[in-house]
């Protein structure tokens, strides 16, 4: 296995047995992606891709290599031309332009540098309108100053030099410029070096060189230059092209080096690694797996640092490598950390201290149970077009954790987003109201079917409207207390917004994990996993095209407030209990007419 590895990274590379990165430990997350292509609908069982795994952890992406195939002469990496758009060379010649309008002034004279991110997406062909400018012997807010000077010269349009201020906590360890170019919002800072403390990640800051500049960055496919005043991509780091062409992630200095100056850049080659699905190398992980530097990463990193890049990447395309990576590099606890006393109840708005907060400490199954759910799931999400993919992401991986299972979900999940992460109160309701609707869902099936009968329901009907019909029939008893009519519908009612998401996520809770029934027939497992035939899919069809359904959706109660106040003489909060019980009472006995409705709340009440 590792000679094929090492054929596959030297095939793609077109580098040396001795320059060979070591790989040989991990990426084990890759296997988990949603890149993976032995997850696919219907291409294979779990239990017969076992074979596959060992090799996938190596295996780089076909449209990888096409894409960077052109840089590669022989065995050595040649310096790519950089294509640039219409607006970008627009932009830069009206810099250069500026610039000679200077002679003989420090404005003249910088050499300015577009940095970071926007070379290494636009190496890889992807379009970015984020440029960050890097000045070798100037201050940003001087530069952007004489581009507004120069355009009111030429008598364009003109904006104020907007000024962003150092702020460590959010990563901003230097004065930042923005001033706009044709529209185009840009940003100036000059180049820097930085020294660390043990005890914080907010470095001291200096003009620096570019190879230090580079050196500082936390990968080095995001520590390349391209240098306007010379046309030039630079790569001080001499890896950063060939990283690129390997698809490769690594640091430009020693990883316990960089991870020790600033942990928070453990949780960026997370995110890095993920969104290209590049390899990272073994020491990379042995750093981040080192006990000091998680500490720092408990110590040093602000809550609401790690909230912020954790959603980035519940909000990528695949948040499930991301989480895989992260449990493979041993930081998932970590992050996953709450307050100690966040079972307790709290005041509306309130948060928890996080002194000797609770990590995460889950076993090896579920773990991987909470990945295989988030792959599922979003696998047929994508198909369904819908509007809370980060949320579901979480809620399918949060679906396992015992805390969540035993109390109220909102309890784990208020603390994980409002303390552990200072995420937004939209995006925490989200979450909360996905696995509040699952787990409902959930036993109202176990309630009221048992496998088999799910699973005779789909095969005797396989069409998505015969199993609609059947399934609605179920559910269309009523006159009882607690009907299948009564149950369904105020499940619907209550979990309006998240009823798909629900959908797909709450078959998956029957099973604990694809390996239950991968020695099932395979009618059986594509019933449970198999895409658009899924049980999944043909509750979210049913719940949003059924008559029966929609109408218990949208029912309206054919009494008011004010009804309910004037016809039974109650006040107060007894009006609300009436009112939802008016509703129950519709559903129950749905040929029952306004005044029968009154007469059946004035006999609950006598």
């Amino acid at each position: 296995m590792l000679n094929r590895s090492k054929h596959l990274i030297k095939t793609t590379m077109k580098m040396t047995d001795d320059s060979i990165p070591n790989i040989k430990k991990f990426n084990a997350w890759r296997v988990q992606s949603l890149y993976n292509p032995c997850f696919q609908h219907n291409l294979v069982k779990i239990n017969q891709m076992k074979d596959q795994f060992e090799d996938y952890r190596y295996a780089l992406l076909d449209s990888h290599t096409k894409k960077v195939e052109s840089w590669c002469d022989g065995d050595a990496i040649v310096s790519p031309q950089l294509v640039l758009s219409p607006l970008e060379s627009k932009i830069i010649q009206f810099i250069k332009d500026m610039q000679h309008s200077y002679t003989g002034d420090l404005v003249s004279k910088t050499q300015p540098r577009l940095a970071g991110g926007w070379c290494r997406d636009k190496l890889l062909g992807k379009d970015s309108n984020d440029l960050d400018f890097a000045l070798d012997n100037l201050d940003g807010e001087a530069f952007s100053q004489a581009i507004v000077d120069y355009q009111k010269k030429l008598g364009l349009e003109t904006r104020t030099v907007g000024i962003i201020e150092s702020n460590p906590e959010q990563s901003k360890h230097l004065k930042t410029a923005t001033t706009h170019i044709y529209g185009l919002g840009i940003d100036f800072v000059n180049l820097r070096s930085e020294s660390y403390t043990d005890d914080s990640r907010i470095p001291d800051v200096a003009f620096g060189t570019p190879l230090e500049d580079a050196n500082r960055r936390d990968l080095t496919i995001n520590a390349l230059f391209y240098n306007i005043s010379t046309n030039a991509l630079e790569d001080y780091t001499k890896r950063g092209l060939s990283d690129l062409v390997g698809g490769l992630i690594r640091t430009p200095l020693n990883p316990v080096v960089t991870f020790r100056d600033d942990p928070l850049r453990i949780l960026r080659t997370i995110r890095f690694a993920s969104r290209f699905h590049f390899l990272i190398v073994d020491d990379v992980v042995d750093a981040a797996r080192q006990k000091d530097i998680q500490d720092a990463l408990r110590r040093k990193v602000s809550r609401e640092r790690i909230g912020t890049e954790v959603h980035k990447m519940f909000k990528s395309f695949d948040p499930v490598g991301s989480m895989a990576c992260m449990y493979e590099m041993g930081v998932l606890p970590i992050i996953f950390a709450v307050p100690n006393d966040y079972l307790k109840p709290k005041k509306k708005n309130s948060t928890s201290s996080f002194d000797s907060p609770i990590e995460l400490d889950l076993d090896d199954s579920l773990v991987h149970i909470g990945f295989f759910r988030m792959r599922r799931v979003l696998s047929d999400y994508a198909q369904l077009n819908g509007s809370y993919r980060d949320a579901l992401a979480l809620s399918a991986f949060c679906s396992v954790i015992p805390s969540i299972q035993d109390h109220s979900p909102s309890l784990f999940i208020q603390a994980l987003c409002r303390s552990s992460w200072k995420l937004s109160r939209h995006f925490e309701k989200d979450v909360i109201g996905i696995l509040d609707a699952t787990f409902d869902l959930y036993l109202l099936l176990l309630r009221h079917f048992s496998l088999a009968h799910l699973f005779r329901l789909s095969t005797d009907h396989p069409q998505s409207s015969q199993f609609s019909d059947a399934f609605a029939d179920v559910f269309s008893k009523h006159g009882l207390v607690d009907s299948p009519r009564e149950s369904i519908g105020l499940f619907l009612r209550s979990h309006k917004s998240y009823v798909v998401e629900a959908s797909l996520l709450a078959p998956l809770l029957l099973f604990h994990d694809d390996q239950d029934i991968s020695s099932f027939d395979g009618s059986l497992y594509e019933f449970f996993y198999g895409g658009p035939s899924s049980l999944g899919f043909q509750l979210a069809s049913s719940f949003s095209s059924h008559p029966l359904f929609l109408s218990l959706s949208s029912l309206s109660p054919f009494l008011s407030g004010r009804d309910i106040s004037k016809l039974l003489g109650v006040k107060g909060k007894q009006i609300g209990s009436l009112l939802h019980s008016s509703i129950v009472l519709q559903m129950r006995h749905p040929d029952a007419s306004k005044d029968d409705i009154v007469d059946l709340l004035k006999s609950q009440l006598s």
